[in-house]
């Protein structure tokens, strides 16, 4: 999928579908140096008091395991989701957290809250199923709200913080990371054919900052300003020229 991609082989609709892109991106980093994955996480910036998210996915010795690609969750009391992917972060071979990411690229949230008992916003109803999950063994839960967005689509995820809080009593840990955040990542890394078909994909999709201007081209050219022409205006009373 992604060579088709990347030489133009999908329809436009089939290159923006979410899906594809975390299949893409994610399928491929699961099988990179884990320090790629680490620093992307790194760069999530955290939505409200709660920084033991940062704490822990900027620790050096992190490890992430336990890839779980669209896993459909259904706690008890709790709505529905499926997650586009979920990770266990463990240290020194321990577990000791559930990363929950739900990505997005063009498409708003399937879900927002509303006047029932239970989360029904997306973000919400993911950390709902989330917590309980991460609880049950003795985890820390983390999400992570991953777009294309070039700073911080905050409403998003407080009206999800709001209704967690409404309805749940809780304060989740949420952060947002850009897609956009990841080029610069694997430039940075040693070069591979693998860093440089995802860094591809991500330029195909529009997904960078803005990296500055080409250097320009030094050499001189060779021009001149002479008179070579002549117009005339006339009215009925007067005529001029420049010549």
């Amino acid at each position: 999928m992604l060579q088709a991609l990347l030489r133009g082989k999908l329809s436009r609709e089939h290159e923006e579908i979410e899906d594809i892109l975390t299949s893409n991106v994610f399928g491929l980093l699961q099988y990179c140096d884990p320090s790629l994955v680490v620093k992307f996480l790194s760069a999530v910036r955290w939505v409200g008091d709660d920084q033991s998210g940062s704490r822990l996915t900027t620790a050096a010795n992190i490890i992430l395991v336990d890839w779980q690609f669209w896993p459909f969750w259904s706690e008890p009391g709790c709505n529905p989701c499926e997650p586009d992917l979920v990770l266990t972060i463990t240290i020194e071979g321990q577990p000791v957290a559930l990363l929950l990411i739900e990505a997005k690229l063009n498409s708003a949230k399937s879900s927002t809250a509303d006047d029932t008992p239970i989360p029904s916003d997306q973000l919400a109803k993911e950390w709902d199923n989330l917590a309980a999950r991460a609880t049950a063994s003795g985890l820390l839960p983390i999400l992570v709200y991953l777009t294309g967005h070039f700073s911080c689509p905050l409403s998003e995820i407080t009206d999800a913080v709001d209704e967690l809080w409404r309805k749940r009593k809780q304060r989740p840990t949420i952060g947002w990371l850009s897609w956009r955040d990841l080029p610069p990542i694997l430039r940075r890394a040693p070069k591979t054919p693998l860093h440089d078909d995802l860094v591809s994909l991500l330029e195909r999709m529009d997904l960078t900052y803005f990296g500055g201007l080409s250097p320009i081209d030094p050499t001189p050219i060779n021009w001149a300003f002479g008179l070579g022409f002549t117009w005339n205006i006339a009215t009925p009373d007067k005529m001029w020229r420049f010549e």
